[in-house]
Parts: C-alpha cells; structure tokens; sequence
C-alpha cells in the first residue's frame, strides 16, 4: 500500500480477527470477520449472545474517525440456494 495513504485504525485485541484492508476515498480501513471476533469472545468466556451482544452494541458502533474499522459478514453463497434458484 502507497506510503503517502493515511493508517487506519487497528484494534490491537483483535489483530487475528483481520482479513485484510480496503481503500476507501484515499483512507486505508482496515476490515475485521465479524464470525471470528464473536468467536474470540467466546474462548475469552462469553456465551454466543454475550458475544454477539456485546459486537453489536459496543464494537460495531464504535466511531474513530473516518478511519474506523469495518466488518465483513462472511457467508457461504451455497447456503443461499432458496434465494439463488429463483
């Protein structure tokens, strides 16, 4: 990545969370799984609503800026097959 774009936010706790970067406007963003920071805070201790819970109101919503992190909700195309065939 160009060394003149500005550096997004990190979050530190979550550095095995990351999937990768976008470039958004000139502003690298770094992108987070949404399925693997749930999974974190439940080998942390939480139960599965806790995590998800806590990922909705607390970290999803969190604002730093325009350099604020975003968050991929992954899915595999084959379970949308309903939705697909029609």
């Amino acid at each position: 990545m160009s060394a003149n774009r500005p550096a997004s936010v990190y979050l530190t706790a979550y550095e095995e969370c990351l999937v990768g970067h976008v470039v958004d406007n000139g502003i690298v963003r770094a992108v987070y799984s949404i399925e693997r920071i749930i999974t974190q805070l439940m080998v942390g201790g939480m139960e599965y609503d806790e995590a998800v819970e806590y990922f909705e109101k607390g970290l999803s919503l969190m604002y730093i800026g325009r350099r604020s992190p975003l968050y991929l909700e992954e899915w595999d195309m084959d379970d949308n097959t309903e939705e697909n065939d029609g």
